[in-house]
């Protein structure tokens, strides 16, 4: 309710649309925690519980229920509507806002699993790592040769502050799932080629990452990619 069309730094309501996406994800992630330490039907539980996490059945299905309502809002209404401001950001080439809703668009599936990858996420997660990558300036790492010593919190927090969020829990983001994708575009060709389009018009502002359905129909068919042959070639793809 508070959205209004398009992105601004200087909009309260769009601050407060994305503290309550990453408080959301986060809360997310413990309920995910929770689930894992309380399966059904017995089964040993996925990871090592830590104490309090027990549950009673009643409890369990309330919190199952309340996963599934979260996952929906988070990849449905939430993940609509910054796509929506990104895509006004990217029309009009206003980069760091563009960084900061694609920092926002991968943090969404911060948690999720393998076996939920569909070529929405699959393909924000790579337009995502790949338009940061190419327009957001990192320095997480302190430049020790220039200064000789570490930075300052006051130095890190206005670092993370362009993104909304640790520069470094971005990176967990993009490692943690990085398998999970490759196996997702060798296993889905035309998804693949599809995503790798995507990517392409992002990085170069030529276009959103979902194209609508009358300017998909006057656009090329996608390019087949494939992985660069030889040494280190996996992962790379080309057209």
């Amino acid at each position: 309710d508070l959205a209004w069309g398009r992105y601004s730094t200087e909009s309260t309501n769009c601050s407060a649309i994305l503290y309550v996406l990453r408080m959301a994800v986060r809360v997310e992630g413990f309920i995910r925690s929770v689930l894992a330490a309380n399966p059904p039907d017995g089964a040993p539980p996925t990871v090592e519980p830590a104490r309090g996490l027990q549950l009673d059945l009643a409890a369990l299905g309330k919190l199952r229920r309340c996963s599934v309502a979260l996952r929906r809002m988070l990849r449905r209404e939430l993940h609509a509507l910054l796509e929506q401001w990104n895509n006004v950001a990217l029309r009009e080439r206003e980069m760091s806002a563009a960084c900061t809703l694609f920092a926002h668009l991968a943090f969404v599936y911060k948690h999720i699993e393998e076996d939920e990858i569909d070529y929405q996420a699959l393909s924000t997660l790579l337009c995502a790592q790949v338009f940061l990558g190419n327009n957001h300036t990192f320095d997480a790492e302190p430049d020790l040769a220039s200064k000789g010593t570490k930075r300052s919190f006051k130095e890190e927090a206005v670092s993370d502050a362009a993104l909304g969020m640790p520069q470094t829990e971005l990176f967990e983001i993009f490692a943690r799932h990085r398998c999970k994708l490759l196996r997702a575009l060798e296993a889905n060709p035309k998804q693949r080629n599809e995503a790798m389009e995507a990517v392409v018009r992002t990085v170069t502002c030529t276009g959103p990452r979902v194209l609508s359905s009358s300017r998909a129909a006057n656009e090329l068919e996608p390019r087949s990619w494939q992985q660069h042959a030889g040494f280190r070639g996996l992962g790379r793809y080309l057209p």
